[in-house]
């Protein structure tokens, strides 16, 4: 029961804006210097929940913690070990497996939206070609589908941890795939996967830049660049307000 609840802490836990556009070098497959892979966003998002699930457990347990001991940077074990002093290594190995387990098996369905062919080329599953409206739809569907499936005691939850790979795969390509980063938002969108309206959308047509203020950048492709879009350097402009 547990890890069902910890399962849908991290399914649930998921501003002025003038209008989003698709990021110009991120829909070529170029990764920006200083980004995180998804690997890294699933399993700090695990742990980061794991530390509350431990913090509420104490709590109602009526249990003397010191919560910024959970807050602080920790692998799952040193978790499983803060919130159990009296385990050996041995037993928190083998307490903490499953959930290694389950976060590998999301990971791994996070990263087959980019190679399934339903999905790779699905605009919906990746927040492109101004797909914002369809994109959010898709994540709320699989939210939904994802609680519906905890929820069920008979559930063995594997499609449920499957459908919330496929959903963290589209909600970190909101990021990546849109300008929300270059418009200064240093916050998460509270809005995607809960809500329709997640903010000012540019239409499909619509000029979302201008000369005033924008500077020309060029892109050097790499070799799979090169064979897909045929038209090297790239080229797009930043502009500012």
């Amino acid at each position: 029961m547990k890890y069902k609840y910890l399962l849908l802490c991290v399914c649930v836990l998921f501003s002025a804006v003038i209008s989003f556009i698709s990021h110009p070098v991120v829909r070529f497959t170029v990764q920006a210097g200083k980004s995180i892979t998804r690997t890294e966003i699933v399993q700090l998002g695990f742990i980061r929940s794991l530390a509350q699930f431990f913090i509420d457990a104490k709590i109602r347990d009526g249990s003397g913690i010191n919560t910024e001991d959970f807050k602080k940077e920790h692998t799952i074990d040193e978790l499983y070990q803060l919130a159990h002093p009296d385990w050996t290594e041995d037993k928190v190995k083998l307490y903490s497996y499953p959930l290694k387990s389950i976060i590998d098996k999301i990971q791994v369905r996070d990263a087959l939206v980019d190679l399934n062919p339903s999905t790779k080329d699905l605009p919906s599953a990746h927040f492109d070609s101004e797909s914002f409206n369809e994109s959010n739809h898709r994540i709320m569907r699989l939210r939904k589908k994802v609680i519906e499936d905890a929820s069920d005691p008979n559930n063995d939850l594997d499609a449920a941890r499957g459908k919330i790979g496929d959903l963290l795969h589209t909600l970190q390509d909101f990021y990546s795939h849109s300008n929300w980063v270059e418009m200064g938002k240093t916050e998460i969108n509270p809005h995607i996967g809960i809500q329709e309206n997640i903010g000012r959308i540019a239409e499909i047509n619509q000029a979302t830049c201008s000369s005033v203020g924008c500077k020309k950048i060029q892109s050097k492709c790499n070799l799979i660049q090169k064979f897909i879009i045929k038209t090297c350097p790239m080229e797009y402009y930043e502009c500012k307000e």
